[in-house]
């Protein structure tokens, strides 16, 4: 399968979104080139594993019902993209503070 092939695929258009929307997300607010690439794989990456939730994530964290679920996987993919250094970062401290919870029961 070579490159045009795999981006033909729906998991292949999550990740273009996700990059698009990374990129968005990193061109608004710009820090330098390194963070700019970290923010574009990290959305990326993201998208690609979670794009079939960004849509539900969105409605629910912006209290939005009224947003169609009928527009392609690649609305959430983009929706993944922009937030995907904020999701990745929840997730990894909320990781540490459930550690840190369990290090403290076991005392």
């Amino acid at each position: 399968m070579n490159i045009w092939e795999m981006l033909a695929t729906e998991k292949g258009q999550l990740a273009l979104a996700g990059l698009a929307g990374a990129t968005v997300s990193s061109i608004m607010e710009w820090r330098g080139a390194l963070p700019t690439l970290r923010k574009i794989f990290v959305g990326a990456t993201t998208a690609y594993f979670l794009g079939p939730i960004g849509v539900p994530l969105f409605q629910w964290a912006g209290g939005l019902a009224d947003i169609p679920l009928e527009p392609s996987a690649s609305v959430g993919g983009f929706v993944m993209g922009i937030g995907g250094m904020t999701i990745v970062e929840f997730i990894v401290k909320v990781w540490h503070f459930r550690l840190r919870e369990v290090e403290h029961d076991k005392e």
